[in-house]
């Protein structure tokens, strides 16, 4: 399955700087309905299309809405706040890190233990007004470009909540947890495949903090789970997985992750594109694109998020070439670091898109010339 096509497609991950005069927030308000105000729906079609039309400038080949949607919470929370606030079942917030529990960052500790209170699980989590096709849609009129959708993994919004209902803990979800949300985003998957989107992003599933840690739930529960989340919809969605190494704050939130140790255990999920930070792509982590199985795709996050400098063409040019040392050029989809919007200015944001076209264009360039050449020769 692929969406678009063109050589080593390029897109974006996470949020985007929204409009300076863009400041609502709903709350948990159903966006339907909060956007039945008319002010508050031209002012979010109208940021949608500005950030759309930012990403279109630059370039990008599939675009996003920029996550608009979230709440603008501070450490980038909005984004598994917008699931969790439409969940049922909830109840009472408590501190987002059991006591005594520490990150490597100062400011990584500020945000999970001053600024974000995880709520309890006090019944049976259901279905609230996620709107996942709502939200596409809306975008998808603004633009002829195919158009991701993403949203926060179940894994990691089960992982952050405070079970009083089904008998887990948090940081250790209970097994009936996990899959009675992958029901709620399953119904909401059909709903999106039904809206006509092609392409939809699962951010941070556990696969992760499983290989590293060996938990918080064993590979088997999450494998369950997250094929559940899909079941009936992969025929028809592109499934990215992504992994990352945090946002809040621009802090490299889970320290040091080693993601090869996720192979060859993540490939029994239902998915067709694995999406991990990459950075200059000299990594280890580079070894597990090899490992990558001929049916699946892989997308690498080479635009760094955590600083302010806008990388060069050519600086892009060279961390794909690494990466097609690995895999081929059909298999490979190249993109940022997660979430621009919660560290970046939205100018040096778009010149870091527009760096990451131009940076493709020299290597789609290179391999354009080497096939035809090779072709003339034959």
């Amino acid at each position: 399955m692929r969406p678009v096509d063109v050589l080593i497609p390029t897109t974006m991950v996470g949020s985007y700087p929204r409009p300076r005069w863009y400041t609502r927030r709903a709350g948990g308000q159903d966006f339907r309905e909060a956007l039945m105000e008319q002010t508050w729906r031209e002012e979010y079609l109208d940021a949608v299309h500005a950030i759309i039309g930012d990403q279109e400038r630059a370039g990008l080949d599939i675009v996003t809405d920029g996550e608009l949607f979230e709440d603008d919470l501070g450490g980038g929370a909005g984004w598994p706040e917008y699931v969790i606030q439409r969940l049922t079942g909830l109840g009472p917030r408590l501190p987002g890190r059991l006591p005594g529990t520490r990150d490597p960052s100062p400011i990584v500790n500020h945000f999970f233990l001053d600024i974000w209170a995880s709520p309890t699980v006090v019944d049976r989590v259901g279905r609230g007004p996620l709107r996942f096709a709502y939200l596409y849609e809306l975008a998808s009129r603004l633009t002829t470009r195919p158009v991701k959708a993403s949203f926060v993994d179940p894994g990691y919004v089960a992982n952050r909540l405070h079970d009083r209902h089904y008998g887990g803990a948090f940081a250790a979800p209970h097994p009936d947890l996990l899959y009675d949300l992958a029901a709620v985003y399953n119904a909401e998957l059909r709903e999106l495949a039904d809206a006509g989107c092609r392409i939809y992003q699962t951010d941070l599933p556990l696969y992760s903090q499983i290989a590293m840690t060996g938990g918080p739930v064993s590979w088997e529960v999450a494998t369950r789970a997250f094929n559940q989340m899909v079941a009936g919809v992969t025929d028809r969605l592109q499934i990215w997985m992504h992994f990352c190494r945090g946002r809040a704050f621009g802090q490299c939130s889970w320290g040091d992750i080693d993601f090869r140790a996720m192979a060859p255990r993540v490939f029994d999920a239902d998915f067709h594109v694995l999406n991990i930070e990459c950075g200059d792509c000299q990594g280890p982590e580079m070894e597990l694109l090899a490992q990558v199985p001929s049916d699946r795709a892989v997308a690498i996050g080479i635009i760094n998020h955590r600083v302010l400098q806008v990388e060069t063409p050519q600086e892009v040019a060279e961390r794909i070439r690494q990466a097609l040392k690995y895999i081929s050029p059909e298999r490979l989809y190249v993109t940022t670091f997660c979430g621009l919007g919660t560290t970046l200015p939205r100018t040096n944001a778009y010149y870091k898109l527009k760096a990451l076209v131009d940076g493709t264009n020299l290597v789609r360039a290179e391999l354009t010339g080497q096939r035809e050449l090779a072709a003339s020769e034959r």
